[in-house]
């Protein structure tokens, strides 16, 4: 919870009551699902916006996954915080597998498709050349995102907060935030 945090509703599981002491909560697997999704709909929303400040440097990828796993594991409730990022990361992972990219499953299920709006298949050449090139796209973005996370631990690159500074209070969605960090 962030200091001075006056909203009462459920956080991952975790309420403060009128006492002030820790109670869980239990919200449906489909709220919970839900809130992932409509914040990875932001987030893409995001991305390809001209009008926000996020771009593709801003994501994590494996390694900045691993920290945020570290990170988690040092809090007291840990465990529980880890459980919930893996199925965030889980849920995340599912919504871009269907992305229409070559190599990914939405990528098949679009060349599927269009063999059978063809009623033919397509070329083995045609579809070598399709495979390949989301195969680069998709190792290509994972080593750009890769890179600046490997830039921020080693380097000192991107800022992010501090472990004691993460809040996973989830908004009206459902998805956690980070606070700003103190300056």
């Amino acid at each position: 919870v962030r200091e001075g945090a006056t909203n009462r509703t459920a956080m991952i599981g975790v309420v403060w009551d009128q006492t002030g002491q820790l109670k869980l909560t239990h919200p449906t697997p489909w709220r919970q699902v839900s809130g992932f999704v409509n914040g990875m709909v932001n987030t893409v929303s995001a991305l390809v916006s001209t009008k926000s400040d996020i771009k593709p440097q801003h994501l994590g990828g494996p390694v900045q996954i691993l920290r945020i796993y570290y990170l988690l594991f040092e809090s007291p409730q840990g465990w529980r915080l880890a459980l919930w990022f893996s199925v965030f990361m889980n849920v995340n992972l599912a919504i871009l597998n269907l992305l229409p990219i070559p190599m990914l499953d939405g990528g098949h299920i679009v060349l599927g498709l269009t063999e059978w709006i063809r009623r033919r298949p397509l070329s083995e050449p045609v579809i070598r050349w399709v495979q390949t090139v989301g195969a680069v796209v998709v190792l290509g973005f994972l080593l750009y995102v890769t890179s600046f996370d490997v830039s921020e631990l080693f380097r000192g690159g991107r800022q992010r907060p501090s472990a004691e500074k993460v809040s996973f209070e989830p908004p009206a969605g459902g998805t956690p935030t980070q606070t700003a960090p103190a300056r």
